[in-house]
């Protein structure tokens, strides 16, 4: 089934239809495409948190470098790096916050697919 419908429109009826928890085996099939959606999500979302945290570590290292070279000591310039890196260290939390809502998103929708598997099965 190709979703005619944008992402974000799919996800909120799939929590619609989650949290009145009356699935049946006739929705099963959106509930696994709302899986692949979210499945996609959590992989953008995974690889920002990862370029996030990259893009804090390199900057980290390279206000160190420039504390370093202007005479500070070790704890001064890690300081100083601290910092010039806290905007940074923000959308760091931001991203892996995300990540971690849209993994629990993946989880309940997996949850889903296995009750209205095994009730199915079970009659």
């Amino acid at each position: 089934m190709k979703p005619n419908k944008p992402d974000d429109v799919i996800i909120g009826e799939l929590i619609e239809l989650i949290a009145s928890g009356r699935m049946t085996e006739a929705d099963l099939e959106f509930l696994v495409m709302g899986h692949a959606i979210i499945g996609r999500l959590c992989a953008d979302a995974q690889g920002m948190s990862e370029t996030a945290s990259s893009v804090k570590k390199f900057r980290w290292s390279n206000e160190f470098a420039i504390a370093k070279g202007a005479g500070s000591t070790d704890k001064m310039a890690g300081v100083n790096a601290d910092l010039a890196t806290q905007d940074l260290g923000i959308k760091e939390i931001e991203a892996r916050k995300n990540l971690a809502h849209l993994k629990n998103a993946k989880d309940s929708i997996e949850q889903a697919i296995n009750a209205v598997k095994f009730l199915s099965r079970n009659g």
